[in-house]
């Protein structure tokens, strides 16, 4: 991620490529948390997929992603082809501190990353695994983060 610049391509999904327009956030200096998510997968190169909490992930039995503070081991994660056949089941989580966050932004809002399907967009809420943002007073929006993030980032498109 950090070598990445405004402009390059990258695998979004299904064999297709899409042009890095912006950066959601960009700073290789700061620290952050992430969660390192070991995957049991044919084909994998063992090392974990680092994303922050509150980034969105793509998992068997949703048809949005979810925020990766809610995955579970046992989950499985969709492959880079929309499907979940070339997936990973999660076999561990770890929380670690890493220097450098990044957030590339593409068209349709997804971004392959270590061969699996994930969001280019964080949650805007704090905690919860729906797939559709909850208010307090228990009221569930029928659209999904993912979603409402990316007709919120339409302007910049």
């Amino acid at each position: 991620m950090k070598d990445l610049e405004i402009g390059d391509k990258v695998l979004v999904g299904n064999g297709k490529h899409e042009v890095v327009y912006a950066f959601g956030h960009r700073d290789p200096s700061k620290e952050a948390d992430f969660l390192a998510l070991y995957i049991t997968h044919e084909g994998t190169t063992g090392h974990p997929l680092e994303v922050s909490p509150r980034h969105l992930v793509y998992i068997k039995g949703k048809d949005h992603p979810i925020m990766a503070d809610s995955l579970q081991v046992g989950d499985i994660l969709q492959g880079s082809h929309d499907s979940i056949i070339d997936g990973g089941s999660i076999k561990k989580i770890k929380k670690i501190t890493r220097c450098g966050v990044y957030a590339p932004l593409t068209p349709s809002g997804n971004i392959v990353v270590d061969g699996f399907m994930v969001s280019t967009y964080v949650a805007l809420q704090q905690k919860g695994s729906s797939e559709f943002p909850k208010f307090a007073n228990g009221l569930v929006l029928p659209i999904s983060q993912h979603h409402g993030i990316h007709i919120g980032t339409s302007p910049f498109r």
